[in-house]
């Protein structure tokens, strides 16, 4: 409290007016405004007595306060442009970016599975989990997804012939039967032409039989590379 001071000092035989009495009571009554230099650095003041409420402001919070994440309202996360995100974060559900995000060049992208998008020399490599495939969007007269690309070679052996067919197996399972391509790479000598490779039967959504066949002569080895695409 202020300190108080009295308006009048009074002497022996001095009249008391209404005046003099309404100054008196008027300036105890002002005194009782407390102002914050009228409160002692040791007072001690209990929490519950203060007024707080609108009045904290960020620079009130200690960096090493650690308010519990639940205690802070609001759901979402602003950064501006000079903030930086350290360590591992969780997020409870997909983030919304409403920019691009930049991921710098030695750094990848990791799923807790194993899988990976790596930069590596400026290229992009997509790393799958074991086992699994990378699939991708291609067009073939219309937009197909989830496709994934089998390649393998296939050799027949046998006795000197004009003719023969081998069944062959892509090690994957497509949902439909995928389009395939076949071509012979190398053949053993002794024969005229070589006609392109057929086949006769497939493709098929695990593997197709393929056969080949010469104008004159005989083979005892054929070779073929085939690349099947499709769903899976």
């Amino acid at each position: 409290m202020a300190t108080v001071t009295t308006t009048k000092t009074w002497a022996s035989g001095d009249v008391l007016t209404a005046a003099d009495l309404n100054a008196e009571f008027s300036n105890l009554l002002n005194a009782l405004a407390i102002v914050n230099a009228d409160i002692s650095a040791s007072a001690a003041i209990a929490y519950s007595k203060l007024n707080l409420t609108g009045n904290i402001v960020n620079a009130d919070v200690s960096s090493s306060a650690a308010i519990a994440a639940s205690k802070i309202s609001g759901t979402a996360m602003t950064l501006s442009s000079t903030d930086t995100i350290t360590g591992v974060k969780t997020f409870s559900a997909e983030p919304v970016f409403n920019a691009g995000v930049q991921v710098a060049d030695a750094q990848d992208i990791y799923f807790t599975s194993g899988a990976k998008i790596e930069r590596v020399d400026g290229n992009i490599v997509l790393t799958p989990e074991s086992s699994k495939l990378v699939k991708l969007a291609v067009y073939d007269g219309a937009y197909q997804n989830n496709t994934v690309i089998a390649c393998g070679s296939s050799t027949w052996t046998g006795a000197a012939n004009d003719v023969g067919n081998k069944a062959v197996t892509y090690g994957i399972t497509f949902t439909s039967a995928p389009k395939l391509i076949i071509g012979i790479i190398s053949s053993s000598a002794g024969a005229g032409y070589t006609y392109p490779p057929e086949l006769t039967s497939g493709p098929t959504t695990t593997g197709f039989t393929w056969a080949w066949r010469v104008a004159s002569g005989t083979l005892t080895s054929v070779v073929i590379n085939w690349i099947a695409i499709g769903p899976a």
